[in-house]
């Protein structure tokens, strides 16, 4: 069954900067790298949005890695390979992110 992995980045003022672009254009072509092996599908990048009557949110950016199976993505986290991955985390922020695993229970989805 697929599942997924979200990587959540705090929304904290002068503290810690986020390169979005960096994050797109560069590091998550090495997570695909890395990871494809191990059954990753594919990956979302997120911004949050301030909802009604809140003056910012509680995190700024996030990152939905879709994969074949839970098994994949915690051996991929887990694979000394992944190293790479996660010491390019300084080339686009100070941030240390918040990481969670969810499985998917049910879902729906429009076709447009």
């Amino acid at each position: 069954m697929p599942a997924n992995t979200t990587i959540m980045y705090a929304n904290i003022d002068g503290e810690g900067w986020f390169d979005l672009n960096y994050y797109i254009s560069t590091h998550m072509p090495l997570v695909v790298e890395v990871w494809g092996p191990y059954g990753l599908l594919g990956w979302q990048v997120l911004k949050f949005v301030a909802s009604e009557g809140a003056e910012r949110p509680q995190y700024s950016i996030m990152a939905l890695c879709t994969w074949e199976t839970l098994d994949g993505a915690k051996r991929a986290i887990a694979a000394p390979e992944s190293n790479v991955v996660f010491e390019d985390s300084v080339n686009f922020s100070k941030l240390k992110p918040v990481h969670h695993y969810t499985a998917l229970v049910e879902g729906s989805w429009q076709r447009g």
